[in-house]
C-alpha cells in the first residue's frame, strides 16, 4: 500500500509557521475520515519535514508528488487529488 507522509513540523522557518502550525494535524485527522469513507488505499503517516515549510502544510504520496498549501477546508480536494495520482 502506498504512503502518503503529511508534515507535522511545528517550527517557524524564516519567519513563518511551518505545516503543523499551520492545521496539517487536523488536515490528517479530517483526511484520514476522507479515505476511509472512499476506500482510498493509503496510508497517512506524520513526518517532521518535507522541505516545504513555505509552502505548506505539504504532502508527498512516496516516490510521487507533492500537494502543496492544504488546508483543512479542502479535505475533499485533497481526497480527489490522491485518487488521481493513485491512477497514474
Amino acid at each position: 500500500m502506498k504512503k502518503l507522509y503529511i508534515c507535522t513540523n511545528k517550527a517557524v522557518a524564516l519567519g513563518r509557521p511551518s505545516c503543523g502550525l499551520r492545521g496539517s494535524e487536523k488536515i490528517m485527522a479530517a483526511l484520514q475520515e476522507e479515505v476511509t469513507q472512499r476506500s482510498i488505499a493509503i496510508e497517512l503517516e506524520a513526518i517532521t519535514c518535507l522541505g516545504q515549510c513555505n509552502d505548506g502544510p505539504s504532502m508527498r504520496i512516496a516516490g510521487g508528488n507533492f500537494y502543496l498549501g492544504g488546508d483543512p477546508d479542502r479535505v475533499s480536494e485533497i481526497a480527489d487529488w490522491l485518487e488521481q495520482e493513485l491512477k497514474n
